[in-house]
C-alpha cells in the first residue's frame, strides 16, 4: 500500500497533517501490511506531465473558441443548432468531441428528436 506524505525539501510541517493522521491510523490498524511511499512514484510521473501539458495547452486552445460558438445562444434558439454551431466551431480539424456535447435548455422540440 502506498501512502502520502510531504516530502518535498521546503516543507515545514509544525502540525501533524491529515496525511500524517491517516498514516498512523492505517498503520495501527493493519500493522501486517506492507506500505510504501507514494512519493517516490510521485516524481517518476512529473516527468510524464510535460507531455500532458502539451495536450492541456491544445485543449485550451479548443476550448479558446468556444465564445464564438456560443454567441448563437439565445431565446428561440433549439439546442441542435447550439450543437450544430459547436460542431461546426470544432469539427474542421479531423478531431472528435471528447464526450458527445450536452446542450440542455427544456422542452426538446420536434426539429431536434431525430438526432438524439
Amino acid at each position: 500500500m502506498f501512502l502520502n506524505s510531504n516530502e518535498h525539501k521546503r516543507a515545514v510541517i509544525e502540525v501533524e497533517t491529515r496525511d500524517a493522521r491517516f498514516v498512523r491510523d492505517v498503520q495501527a490498524r493493519y500493522p501486517l501490511h506492507q506500505y510504501r511511499r507514494l512519493a517516490g512514484s510521485c516524481t517518476a510521473a512529473r516527468g510524464e506531465i510535460r507531455g500532458e501539458l502539451a495536450l492541456i495547452r491544445q485543449a485550451c486552445e479548443l476550448t479558446a473558441r468556444l465564445p464564438p460558438a456560443a454567441r448563437i445562444v439565445k431565446p428561440g434558439v433549439h439546442e441542435c443548432e447550439v450543437e450544430a454551431e459547436l460542431a461546426h466551431e470544432f469539427r474542421p480539424e479531423p478531431r472528435p468531441f471528447a464526450y458527445p456535447p450536452i446542450i440542455a435548455s427544456g422542452r426538446t422540440p420536434a426539429c431536434c428528436t431525430t438526432h438524439q
